[in-house]
């Protein structure tokens, strides 16, 4: 005779978090009998979920995971037979995520069920609760794949119903975020901390995906593999006050980390300076590359295919964008300070897409005519590599401009641009190609902390990701850039 159990090892689980399954085969009577293996990739091992009140909602497995992500149905007539001796038993160790994503807090019931042949064999229902669970930090890239597919690495920091804080990686699917490879605890972390992600977008697939923070003076890294820890993490002292990011972290194809930083100086300007770790995350090179810069309000950094680390800084007493090569070889400057153009207004960001390539543009959101009603941003697009800047620019009219309070966006590789404005009357989506602003949510949506992010593929899929009260973790994927789902007066 054979039963069927599931035991899931976490039965209140956060909003986001891996949904840990272990089901069990068990041969319960007194002779060995020859069964298709849990571990066939067919219709043998299922899933079913069920509402509070026992009724079923739907069932996944493989076949529905192949959908999902887009393929063709995968061949169900096959198996892989074993022999399970009298009280032997096969685990199948499983994460639900995979095969259903969940976007809101809610309980619900989840049993396994293994037909084959003439078995039809169904666990116990098991109770699992989704919780809210607010972000404490967030980060993410895309990563181009093989035949026109991209995968997306996200990171975050989630704070539980008791307070503390768990530290999550996941890995998504082509362009659908929420089918994803794995959505996997890190552990609990002591402290808060925001956590930036790199990896190296020149491998087809594969490859280690790094982590990294900063504290007080210190920066810690810690290296993943398909979503595990691969050491503890480790802890760099730097001693400087202040310590900001330029740019996200720089991972390269030996398996290294680059990191610019900047830091304050007793004067009131910043300094900017470089820490090299090794692929076992231990330090290999610290320098100062810029001594001393004045007036920046923002910062940016963007590396090329050649090698070369473009720093980009903001004035806001000149009203200036300024530019100074690095390289990454020797991390010495190539040339001196380029002035790029004199902000016609007040500078708010600085925006590229995340490699920088010969056919990239630059782009430069500021505040135009402030003193005018209505407010209107502006959005200048600049070449590096041309004197002749900006070559476009372009203004949108934004009532609640002059209470701004974040700012994040990036370009595509042709230069389309995409941000998210975080005002008084809520969280904005701009699209600099269609020159137009459209309200996603209200400013009371969303839990303060200015965690929210953007990103953008080649083919101008924009996936949004907001910290929304109730929930957390709320994701809103935009194929191509544009959604009519998407309105002034919606929200996703």
């Amino acid at each position: 005779m054979l039963t069927m159990e599931l035991e899931l090892p976490r039965q209140e689980v956060p909003l986001g978090g891996e949904i840990l399954m272990r089901a069990r085969l068990r041969n319960t009577g007194d002779s060995a009998v020859e069964v298709a293996s849990l571990d066939d990739n067919n219709l043998i091992t299922n899933y079913a979920i069920l509402d509070s009140e026992g009724n079923l909602i739907k069932t996944v497995n493989h076949v529905t995971r192949q959908l999902l992500m887009g393929r063709g149905e995968p061949r169900t007539g096959d198996s892989k037979l074993i022999t399970l001796p009298a009280g032997g038993e096969e685990v199948r160790e499983d994460n639900l995520c995979r095969y259903e994503w969940f976007e809101r807090p809610g309980s619900c019931f989840v049993r396994a069920f293994y037909q084959w042949g003439e078995h039809d064999v169904w666990s116990a229902p098991q109770p699992l609760e989704i919780v809210p669970a607010p972000l404490r930090a967030y980060d993410q890239q895309w990563v181009y794949q093989y035949g026109e597919r991209f995968h997306l690495q996200s990171t975050w920091v989630a704070e539980l119903p008791d307070g503390q804080l768990e530290l999550y990686l996941r890995e998504s699917l082509r362009s659908r975020p929420t089918v994803i490879n794995h959505n996997r605890s890190l552990g609990l972390l002591p402290k808060p901390v925001q956590p930036r992600l790199s990896f190296d977008r020149s491998l087809m697939a594969g490859g280690s995906v790094w982590l990294a923070w900063l504290g007080d003076g210190t920066v810690t890294v810690l290296k993943t593999a398909a979503g595990r820890s691969l050491a503890e993490p480790r802890e760099h002292a730097l001693g400087l006050p202040d310590l900001d990011w330029v740019a996200a972290p720089i991972a390269s194809a030996d398996d290294d980390l680059v990191m610019f930083l900047s830091a304050a100086r007793p004067d009131g300007g910043r300094l900017v300076t470089v820490l090299h770790v090794g692929p076992d995350g231990a330090e290999r090179r610290r320098t100062v590359v810029i001594e001393r810069l004045l007036g920046a309000v923002a910062m940016h950094g963007v590396c090329d295919e050649e090698g070369v680390f473009h720093l980009l800084w903001l004035t806001g007493d000149t009203y200036e964008l300024w530019h100074q090569p690095i390289a990454l070889s020797t991390l010495q400057c190539l040339d001196k300070p380029t002035r790029l153009w004199r902000v016609a207004g007040l500078p708010l960001a600085i925006l590229s897409a995340p490699v920088w390539t010969s056919e990239s543009y630059l782009a430069c959101l500021y505040s135009a005519e402030a003193s005018a009603e209505p407010p209107k941003l502006g959005m200048a697009w600049l070449r590096l590599d041309e004197p002749a800047n900006p070559r476009k620019t372009e203004k949108i009219v934004v009532p609640s401009l002059g209470s701004l309070a974040g700012c994040t966006g990036e370009t595509t590789d042709t230069g389309r641009l995409f941000a998210l404005l975080a005002t008084r009357e809520g969280l904005l989506y701009v699209d600099g190609a269609l020159v137009q602003s459209r309200r996603l949510a209200s400013a009371e949506d969303f839990y303060p902390g200015g965690i929210e992010r953007i990103t953008v593929n080649s083919k101008n899929d924009v996936f949004l990701v907001g910290n929304r009260v109730g929930l957390g973790l709320s994701e809103t994927f935009i194929q191509g850039g544009l959604d009519e789902d998407l309105s002034e007066e919606g929200s996703p």
